[in-house]
């Protein structure tokens, strides 16, 4: 299946093909997908819209359209074809962060063994994050005791 890739804008910048029975993507931006995919998998979650909301990830998340559909969504808008796979936004999803708590330093360091030494920073994919709000959907958080 051929899988048409736009940013946040609304503008192509590519395709995958994705083949769900084999578990696997081909096209120009494969190498992308597949290091998302590796950041996925590596964490067992992926933290993406309405942020900070992390969805478990399963071991095959290229057989899954709500896993891939999620992957993809960390970085550009989720095709058409797999809108519809996406998990429910979650009840408090989407909140205003004065009703979220501050991600604590410990709790930072704790969820993601990527984080910085000081556990003000944590890498979320390819990106580094300072700080987030978050509440006790947060997985990260539920995985350290938080």
């Amino acid at each position: 299946m051929r899988l048409e890739l736009k940013n946040w804008k609304g503008d192509p910048v590519g395709h995958i093909d994705w083949d769900r029975e084999a578990g696997e993507v081909s096209g120009p931006l494969a190498a992308r997908v597949l290091e998302l995919v590796s950041y996925a998998l590596a964490d067992g979650y992926v933290m993406t819209d309405p942020y900070p909301t992390a969805y478990d990830i399963g071991a095959e998340p290229l057989r899954s359209a709500r896993d891939l559909a999620l992957i993809l969504s960390t970085d550009w808008q989720v095709p058409p074809e797999l809108r519809n796979a996406l998990p429910p936004r979650a009840k408090n999803a989407g909140r205003s962060p004065s009703r979220h708590r501050l991600l604590t330093a410990s709790v930072a360091t704790k969820a993601n063994p990527r984080a910085s030494p000081a556990g003000r920073q944590w890498r979320h994919g390819k990106h580094l994050v300072q700080s987030i709000w978050h509440d006790r959907s947060c997985l990260p958080c539920a995985r350290a005791g938080g």
